[in-house]
Protein backbone atom coordinates (compact mmCIF):
# COMPACT_ATOMS: atom_id res chain seq x y z
CA UNK A 1 0.00 0.00 0.00
CA UNK A 2 2.92 2.54 0.87
CA UNK A 3 4.37 1.69 -2.40
CA UNK A 4 1.57 2.28 -4.29
CA UNK A 5 0.40 5.93 -2.65
CA UNK A 6 4.40 6.24 -3.34
CA UNK A 7 3.72 6.04 -7.08
CA UNK A 8 0.79 8.01 -7.46
CA UNK A 9 2.42 10.50 -5.71
CA UNK A 10 5.54 10.67 -7.86
CA UNK A 11 2.81 10.09 -10.90
CA UNK A 12 1.16 13.40 -9.72
CA UNK A 13 4.83 15.43 -9.63
CA UNK A 14 5.50 14.26 -12.80
CA UNK A 15 2.19 15.15 -14.34
CA UNK A 16 2.40 18.61 -12.88
CA UNK A 17 5.40 18.82 -14.31
CA UNK A 18 4.38 18.18 -17.71
CA UNK A 19 1.45 20.34 -17.23
CA UNK A 20 3.64 23.59 -16.67
CA UNK A 21 5.92 22.82 -19.44
CA UNK A 22 3.97 22.29 -22.30
CA UNK A 23 1.77 24.98 -21.06
CA UNK A 24 4.88 27.27 -20.78
CA UNK A 25 5.48 25.82 -24.31
CA UNK A 26 2.10 27.04 -25.38
CA UNK A 27 1.96 29.84 -24.08
CA UNK A 28 5.38 30.82 -26.03
CA UNK A 29 4.44 29.46 -29.60
CA UNK A 30 1.24 31.93 -29.45
CA UNK A 31 3.11 34.43 -28.03
CA UNK A 32 0.25 34.97 -25.19
CA UNK A 33 2.40 37.07 -22.98
CA UNK A 34 2.91 39.86 -25.73
CA UNK A 35 -0.55 39.66 -26.32
CA UNK A 36 -1.70 40.09 -22.96
CA UNK A 37 1.13 42.83 -22.43
CA UNK A 38 0.17 45.07 -25.66
CA UNK A 39 -3.47 45.03 -24.34
CA UNK A 40 -2.58 45.96 -20.72
CA UNK A 41 -0.69 48.84 -21.85
CA UNK A 42 -3.27 49.90 -24.26
CA UNK A 43 -5.78 49.80 -21.12
CA UNK A 44 -3.50 51.60 -18.77
CA UNK A 45 -2.78 53.73 -21.51
CA UNK A 46 -6.13 54.74 -23.14
CA UNK A 47 -8.63 54.08 -20.29
CA UNK A 48 -11.83 53.72 -21.49
CA UNK A 49 -14.80 53.55 -19.85
CA UNK A 50 -16.19 50.02 -21.35
CA UNK A 51 -13.15 47.93 -20.95
CA UNK A 52 -14.74 44.33 -22.15
CA UNK A 53 -15.64 45.85 -25.59
CA UNK A 54 -12.49 47.81 -25.44
CA UNK A 55 -10.18 44.50 -25.13
CA UNK A 56 -12.55 42.65 -27.68
CA UNK A 57 -11.77 45.61 -30.25
CA UNK A 58 -7.81 45.18 -29.77
CA UNK A 59 -7.82 41.08 -29.72
CA UNK A 60 -9.98 41.51 -33.26
CA UNK A 61 -7.39 44.01 -34.66
CA UNK A 62 -4.42 41.62 -33.37
CA UNK A 63 -6.63 38.93 -35.53
CA UNK A 64 -6.34 40.77 -38.59
CA UNK A 65 -3.51 42.38 -38.59
CA UNK A 66 -0.08 40.68 -38.45
CA UNK A 67 3.65 42.44 -37.66
CA UNK A 68 4.69 44.32 -40.62
CA UNK A 69 7.27 41.37 -41.76
CA UNK A 70 10.74 42.47 -42.77
CA UNK A 71 10.81 45.87 -41.40
CA UNK A 72 12.57 47.27 -37.58
CA UNK A 73 11.17 50.51 -36.25
CA UNK A 74 14.29 52.64 -35.48
CA UNK A 75 12.84 55.90 -33.81
CA UNK A 76 14.85 58.68 -32.99
CA UNK A 77 13.72 60.79 -30.15
CA UNK A 78 14.91 63.42 -28.74
CA UNK A 79 14.34 67.30 -27.43
CA UNK A 80 14.14 70.29 -29.63
CA UNK A 81 17.00 71.11 -31.39
CA UNK A 82 18.28 67.37 -31.12
CA UNK A 83 18.72 66.83 -34.87
CA UNK A 84 16.90 63.76 -35.43
CA UNK A 85 15.97 64.50 -38.99
CA UNK A 86 19.72 64.90 -39.62
CA UNK A 87 20.42 61.98 -37.47
CA UNK A 88 18.05 59.96 -40.15
CA UNK A 89 19.52 61.18 -43.27
CA UNK A 90 22.89 60.02 -42.46
CA UNK A 91 22.08 56.58 -41.48
CA UNK A 92 20.20 56.78 -45.05
CA UNK A 93 23.52 57.88 -46.69
CA UNK A 94 25.69 55.39 -44.66
CA UNK A 95 23.54 52.45 -44.32
CA UNK A 96 20.87 52.61 -46.92
CA UNK A 97 18.05 52.69 -44.15
CA UNK A 98 15.07 54.38 -44.82
CA UNK A 99 14.34 57.84 -42.92
CA UNK A 100 10.66 58.63 -42.27
CA UNK A 101 9.04 61.93 -40.90
CA UNK A 102 6.27 60.83 -38.52
CA UNK A 103 4.63 64.56 -39.56
CA UNK A 104 4.24 63.81 -42.86
CA UNK A 105 2.57 60.59 -42.39
CA UNK A 106 0.58 62.57 -38.97
CA UNK A 107 -0.80 64.58 -41.75
CA UNK A 108 -1.88 62.29 -43.67
CA UNK A 109 -3.63 60.28 -41.65
CA UNK A 110 -5.29 64.32 -40.63
CA UNK A 111 -2.71 66.40 -39.10
CA UNK A 112 -3.32 67.20 -35.12
CA UNK A 113 -6.68 65.92 -35.14
CA UNK A 114 -6.06 62.28 -36.47
CA UNK A 115 -6.37 59.66 -33.94
CA UNK A 116 -3.07 57.59 -32.83
CA UNK A 117 -4.86 54.82 -34.17
CA UNK A 118 -5.57 56.20 -37.67
CA UNK A 119 -1.53 57.46 -37.80
CA UNK A 120 -0.55 53.99 -36.99
CA UNK A 121 -2.56 52.64 -39.63
CA UNK A 122 -1.26 54.67 -41.97
CA UNK A 123 2.02 54.22 -41.40
CA UNK A 124 1.48 50.57 -41.32
CA UNK A 125 0.72 51.54 -44.90
CA UNK A 126 3.35 53.40 -45.53
CA UNK A 127 5.98 50.52 -44.07
CA UNK A 128 4.01 47.63 -46.42
CA UNK A 129 4.65 50.06 -49.85
CA UNK A 130 8.13 51.63 -48.98
CA UNK A 131 9.34 47.33 -48.77
CA UNK A 132 11.36 45.33 -46.44
CA UNK A 133 14.81 47.85 -44.04
CA UNK A 134 15.18 49.36 -41.34
CA UNK A 135 13.23 52.29 -40.90
CA UNK A 136 14.36 55.25 -38.97
CA UNK A 137 11.98 57.42 -37.50
CA UNK A 138 11.62 61.18 -36.33
CA UNK A 139 8.83 63.19 -35.24
CA UNK A 140 6.93 60.19 -34.08
CA UNK A 141 6.10 58.83 -31.71
CA UNK A 142 5.19 62.19 -29.43
CA UNK A 143 3.05 60.73 -27.28
CA UNK A 144 2.91 57.14 -25.65
CA UNK A 145 -0.95 56.16 -27.41
CA UNK A 146 0.93 56.84 -30.88
CA UNK A 147 3.57 54.21 -29.25
CA UNK A 148 0.97 51.81 -28.26
CA UNK A 149 -1.08 51.86 -31.57
CA UNK A 150 1.86 51.43 -33.41
CA UNK A 151 2.82 48.13 -31.32
CA UNK A 152 -0.60 46.81 -31.64
CA UNK A 153 -1.31 48.24 -35.40
CA UNK A 154 1.84 47.92 -36.85
CA UNK A 155 4.73 46.26 -35.58
CA UNK A 156 7.04 47.06 -31.80
CA UNK A 157 9.68 48.98 -32.62
CA UNK A 158 12.97 47.28 -32.17
CA UNK A 159 15.44 50.42 -30.87
CA UNK A 160 14.45 53.50 -29.24
CA UNK A 161 17.45 56.03 -30.15
CA UNK A 162 17.21 58.89 -27.48
CA UNK A 163 19.57 61.94 -28.59
CA UNK A 164 20.49 63.33 -25.39
CA UNK A 165 21.62 67.24 -25.47
CA UNK A 166 22.43 69.65 -22.88
CA UNK A 167 19.63 72.19 -22.20
CA UNK A 168 21.30 74.86 -22.91
CA UNK A 169 22.21 73.99 -26.19
CA UNK A 170 18.95 73.36 -26.80
CA UNK A 171 17.78 76.89 -26.54
CA UNK A 172 21.04 78.16 -28.05
CA UNK A 173 20.15 76.31 -31.14
CA UNK A 174 16.38 76.73 -31.63
CA UNK A 175 16.91 80.15 -29.86
CA UNK A 176 13.75 78.99 -27.23
CA UNK A 177 13.65 79.71 -24.12
CA UNK A 178 14.80 77.07 -21.25
CA UNK A 179 11.10 77.04 -19.69
CA UNK A 180 9.49 76.43 -22.75
CA UNK A 181 12.14 73.73 -23.98
CA UNK A 182 11.69 72.20 -20.38
CA UNK A 183 8.16 71.67 -20.73
CA UNK A 184 8.21 70.05 -24.07
CA UNK A 185 10.31 67.66 -22.58
CA UNK A 186 8.74 66.66 -19.75
CA UNK A 187 5.09 66.47 -21.61
CA UNK A 188 6.21 64.75 -25.10
CA UNK A 189 9.52 63.49 -24.50
CA UNK A 190 10.91 62.18 -21.26
CA UNK A 191 7.28 59.79 -21.16
CA UNK A 192 8.67 58.45 -24.11
CA UNK A 193 12.34 57.64 -22.58
CA UNK A 194 10.66 55.87 -19.91
CA UNK A 195 8.49 53.95 -21.83
CA UNK A 196 10.88 52.14 -23.28
CA UNK A 197 13.50 52.40 -21.32
CA UNK A 198 10.74 49.49 -19.26
CA UNK A 199 10.44 48.09 -22.66
CA UNK A 200 14.23 47.41 -22.52
CA UNK A 201 14.62 49.03 -26.18
CA UNK A 202 16.36 52.27 -25.54
CA UNK A 203 19.73 53.41 -26.22
CA UNK A 204 20.36 56.97 -24.65
CA UNK A 205 22.95 58.43 -26.71
CA UNK A 206 25.00 61.38 -24.93
CA UNK A 207 25.73 63.88 -28.12
CA UNK A 208 28.33 66.31 -26.16
CA UNK A 209 30.35 62.82 -27.10
CA UNK A 210 32.39 62.59 -29.64
CA UNK A 211 31.94 59.00 -30.72
CA UNK A 212 28.22 59.41 -30.68
CA UNK A 213 27.32 58.85 -34.27
CA UNK A 214 29.83 56.04 -34.25
CA UNK A 215 27.65 54.50 -31.10
CA UNK A 216 24.40 55.00 -33.36
CA UNK A 217 25.94 53.64 -36.40
CA UNK A 218 26.85 50.77 -34.77
CA UNK A 219 23.58 50.09 -33.08
CA UNK A 220 21.57 50.58 -36.45
CA UNK A 221 24.06 48.07 -38.50
CA UNK A 222 23.05 45.58 -35.44
CA UNK A 223 19.18 46.61 -36.40
CA UNK A 224 19.52 45.61 -40.21
CA UNK A 225 21.73 42.31 -39.39
CA UNK A 226 18.71 40.89 -37.66
CA UNK A 227 16.33 41.36 -40.32
CA UNK A 228 14.84 38.59 -41.66
CA UNK A 229 14.53 37.64 -45.05
CA UNK A 230 10.58 37.65 -46.14
CA UNK A 231 9.36 35.24 -48.81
Amino acid sequence: KLQFLYFIENLKKVTMADWAESSAQYLQLHQIGQIWERITHALVTMRPDNVIDFMISKLETLKTQKDVPGRRLVFLIGGPGSGAEEVAVSLAQDLSTVPLDGSIFISQAGGAEATAEKVALTLRSTLLDKGYNVFTIHNYPVAISQALLTEIQVTPASLCIYLEIPEEDQAVSTGRAKDDIQAEMNRDVLPLVEYYKAKESLLTIDKTQPDWYDKVKTAVEREKSLLEPVE
